[in-house]
């Protein structure tokens, strides 16, 4: 039996496991059925960095809300300092609605807080890889459940975060 002879159903369930590599290969594919499943797939899981010149990469801010509501797992990694007044992230997090698993690496505790308050509904992991706070940053944060937060060569202070944060699994790594 012909791969493409399978209904688009069961293709859509064996192309959701795939890993990202095969999905873009997939996505150059001439088959326009395999080529259009891929293609959703692929735009569940994005990377953004954010750079000296505080704008993101891809540019996050030209998705449309459809675009936004499709990613369900979200890595972003911040190089050097990034003035949150300078963007509107939030209103892009909001729009996130179906978003499951973000990391973030090089995050600050105003940034951290910003993706805890405005994924509340949908967040299930949220993995911090080397990010940096103080205490005052989670003063009057809104009470959340993370079903699995990790934590990777925090400071200390991110500790902070589960004051108002009830975690389910926790898993600490390096120092923190």
């Amino acid at each position: 039996m012909d791969l493409l002879n399978l209904p688009q159903e069961l293709l859509s369930y064996i192309l959701h496991f795939a890993d990202p590599d095969t999905l873009r290969a997939l996505c150059l594919t001439k088959k326009r059925t395999l080529h259009a499943i891929s293609r959703n797939f692929l735009r569940r899981k994005l990377t953004l960095r954010f750079g000296p010149n505080q704008k993101s990469t891809p540019d996050v801010f030209t998705f449309d809300p459809g675009h936004l509501a499709a990613i369900r797992s979200l890595s972003i990694v911040m190089d050097g300092y990034v003035d949150l007044g300078a963007i509107s992230f939030s209103s892009v997090l909001t729009s996130m609605i179906n978003i499951k698993d973000i990391r973030v690496s090089g995050g600050s505790g105003n940034f951290l807080r910003l993706i805890v308050e405005n994924t509340k509904e949908s967040l299930v992991m949220l993995e911090l890889d080397g990010c940096d706070a103080e205490p005052q940053d989670f003063s009057d944060i809104v009470d959340i459940t993370i079903r699995d937060l990790r934590l990777s060569g925090c400071h200390p202070n991110v500790r902070f975060l589960l004051g108002p944060v009830v975690v389910v699994n926790l898993e600490v790594r390096g120092p923190g």
